[in-house]
């Protein structure tokens, strides 16, 4: 297996992370392996949202950096997910939960 293989997915190398110069994360590091399961969990205002930030690309590090398995920052990719709900459309809770099962247990 080749080193590049054997390399993590992310990389937080003394990252420092805030807004308007005020750090709300200081000095992290670690590191996230390719297909490993990761949970961020802390109390109100430890910096979790601010890290996922970073980790998209919408927030730029105050210091350190991040490496995304030996690829430049800019040839990552983010796709937001969809922020607003067409509440015109003719669907309830029950038939959306429906829809996800529908494979599995068949329309009949």
């Amino acid at each position: 297996m080749s080193a590049a293989a054997n390399a993590p997915a992310i990389r937080l190398v003394n990252l420092t992370l805030g807004y308007d110069r005020r750090p709300a994360v200081h000095h992290l590091e670690g590191e996230i392996a390719p297909g490993e399961g990761l949970a961020v969990c802390g109390p109100n205002g430890a910096g979790k949202s601010t890290l996922l930030k970073a980790l998209a690309g919408l927030l730029a590090p105050l210091g350190g950096e991040i490496r995304f398995g030996g690829l430049s920052p800019r040839a990552v990719a983010y796709l937001p997910q969809v922020v607003d709900i067409d509440r015109a459309f003719p669907i309830n809770v029950r038939d959306f939960v429906a829809m996800g099962a529908l494979a599995r247990v068949g329309l009949f």
